[in-house]
């Protein structure tokens, strides 16, 4: 067999690629979508159907309506935006408040944007000119550098780390916490679980990973951007929401770049907050648009399953540290030492440096 010279393009075919492409890319207008996006059309629309009523309730509704994020300097055009939550902030809420803020502008049936799941290099190709919406947890070097608008979410650390443990997230990896590795699904696997539920030791350490794996999660983010020159449009806080919606749903707006016209209107406002509370029970035709998953709200399966996860998470001092500040980025350990390393690199790839709370970890 004689091998290529060096240098040498060489080009495979896949047999498979002409009856695979369709399934995992369709075409648009403007390029190739993959198929889970939606790109604001009737046939794959970016509203549910409840939310396309709201929105023509809106637009009927006279004088203002929805004019004022309809003008051509209030809503941005063309613009790409990222929402990269760490797990269990509250990621998918801010993801569908974006999707909203951006539906609204366009019009639904009008075209003009595309949403979905996983941010991509390719991303702005497969867009074309419209409106980018991608939800992801993590941001790759090439996304870093060329999308327009990141958004971070996040949450008090003690609640996603009891989501993750909810949802099954939990004693998954046994050579992380010191044990012997073990083949996932065996017998052995699974009474390694049971035995971490119960035994106090193993629960404090798997805290401690949860919360470590937290705050990589958004330290690389935060590095990735920063390191390129740009930064975090805004970086919202669960509670906060849960506190006053109207007012972190038009901050969220402001981020995106809308003008304080739209994102200060009451009408507006009123509609986009009774959506978003209404995501969870809004299940007909949505999950596919909204990507919404099991919440955790029962406070007293939280209390009985993680009770113990806060003193775990303050048992850990650089955890601690991160809780006390509601996870904000300034007092990320991992983070910090991350810029101490780049920290050449960094101040001569962006003007705004960020601002680390120097207190002792």
């Amino acid at each position: 067999m004689t091998m290529p010279r060096r240098g040498r393009k060489v080009l495979f075919f896949c047999p498979l690629l002409p009856f695979l492409s369709p399934l995992l890319f369709t075409t648009s207008a403007t390029g190739l979508l993959p198929t889970s996006w939606c790109d604001n059309t009737d046939s794959r629309p970016c509203l549910s159907p409840s939310e396309r009523s709201a929105l023509a309730q809106l637009e009927a509704n006279r004088p203002g309506g929805i004019q004022p994020l309809r003008d051509a300097s209030c809503f941005p055009r063309n613009v790409s935006i990222v929402v990269a939550g760490i797990y269990r902030s509250g990621s998918t809420l801010l993801y569908n408040i974006v999707r909203l803020w951006t539906a609204f502008g366009q019009g639904a049936g009008t075209g003009g944007m595309a949403a979905g799941r996983k941010c991509t290099p390719d991303m702005h190709e497969y867009a074309g000119s419209r409106v980018t919406v991608c939800k992801d947890h993590m941001l790759h070097d090439r996304v870093a550098k060329s999308v327009d608008v990141v958004l971070m979410s996040r949450r008090a650390p003690a609640q996603s780390v009891c989501s993750r443990k909810l949802e099954g997230q939990w004693c998954r990896w046994p050579e992380k916490l010191g044990r012997p590795k073990l083949k996932w699904n065996t017998p052995e696997w699974n009474a390694f679980i049971q035995h971490c539920l119960t035994d106090k030791e193993l629960s404090y350490a798997e805290v401690g990973r949860q919360c470590r794996e937290l705050m990589r999660l958004q330290a690389d983010v935060y590095h990735g951007r920063h390191t390129v020159g740009r930064g975090i449009a805004f970086d919202s806080l669960l509670s906060d929401f849960t506190e006053d919606p109207s007012r972190q749903i038009g901050r969220i707006g402001q981020a995106m770049g809308i003008c304080s016209q739209a994102t200060t209107d009451v009408k507006i406002l009123t509609v986009l907050v009774s959506l978003a509370k209404n995501l969870q029970s809004d299940t007909a035709g949505a999950s596919e648009i909204t990507f919404m998953h099991g919440t955790h709200t029962n406070l007293t399966e939280r209390a009985e399953k993680c009770g113990f996860i806060k003193a775990a998470v303050y048992a850990e001092t650089e955890c601690a540290k991160w809780a006390r500040h509601d996870a904000a980025y300034s007092s990320n350990a991992v983070l910090r030492r991350m810029a101490d390393l780049k920290l050449n690199s960094w101040s001569a790839a962006s003007n705004t440096p960020l601002q680390f709370n120097r207190t002792k970890f």
